[in-house]
């Protein structure tokens, strides 16, 4: 708990911030950048992301 992450999504985003929860059938980021394929840059994300185990196609830990 507590470390930055960067969540590879089976759409092809990417989800990176700090990993508060990590549970088995989702996790929560806090202060998160959304990764857009194709798209330059990262966008701030307001309040806390819930990602769904489901969607997650691996989790690398910066």
């Amino acid at each position: 708990m507590g470390r930055k992450v960067m969540v590879n999504l089976r759409s092809g985003n990417a989800i990176e911030g700090v990993c508060t929860y990590d549970g088995r059938d989702h996790m929560i980021v806090r202060g998160a950048l959304v990764h857009e394929a194709g798209v330059e840059g990262a966008v701030p994300a307001d309040g806390e992301v819930r990602i769904d185990r489901a969607n997650v196609d691996y989790t690398q830990l910066l």
